[in-house]
């Protein structure tokens, strides 16, 4: 009864009985177009929304953030990266805030991707930058990275390899209950299952 979606925007909530417009979204100053990438929340009045601002050209354009406290939506401080920011999440043990995000490729150099630790305000730290995805996913209420067949956790300064599934058809994007069960997607369409020993 309470599920978000956002788009090139506006927010739109599901009640349970009907989707509605929530809210639309005024692009920051300087800005002509906001999309929304990603919804994720604890509870119904702690929600976070992450994407882009883009002036339409495709090339200047900063992550955003979002914010939801239960009666509006409200731009954070923009930490002024040049990224679209694809997922947001909270590491529970830790209060950490997670995100993940993506510079696109132009004419000098590839697509890069990235992974961030977001304080909640305004500073954000890297801690991951390269050519390879990494993408975050919360499992237990703790945070992992996961790409190239490893699965990594964070340890207070860096990510820290947790499971190394070389040799295995391990894709990325897991999900699931705990570190010894849960499910992810092959490169091939096929689903895999880790029990907690072998996949």
């Amino acid at each position: 009864n309470n599920v978000w979606l956002g788009n090139s925007g506006s927010f739109w909530r599901f009640d349970g009985t009907r989707w509605s417009k929530f809210s639309d979204i005024t692009p920051p100053s300087g800005y002509r177009v906001v999309d929304i990438e990603n919804i994720w929340g604890p509870n119904a009045s702690d929600i976070w929304g992450v994407g882009f601002a883009d002036q339409t050209s495709g090339t200047e354009y900063e992550g955003l953030i979002m914010h939801f406290n239960g009666g509006q939506w409200k731009f954070r401080a923009n930490p002024k990266l040049h990224v679209s920011f694809t997922k947001i999440c909270e590491q529970y043990s830790s209060g950490l805030l997670f995100l993940e995000g993506r510079m696109f490729a132009d004419a000098t150099s590839p697509d890069t991707f990235e992974v961030y630790l977001y304080d909640g305000a305004m500073r954000v730290k890297e801690v991951y930058s390269g050519l390879y995805e990494i993408q975050i996913t919360q499992i237990g209420g703790e945070v992992y990275f996961d790409g190239q067949q490893k699965i990594y956790k964070y340890d207070g300064d860096t990510l820290r390899l947790w499971k190394d599934f070389a040799g295995t058809a391990l894709s990325y994007g897991i999900v699931g209950r705990s570190e010894t069960d849960f499910f992810d997607e092959t490169q091939d369409g096929g689903i895999l299952h880790y029990n907690g020993s072998k996949y």
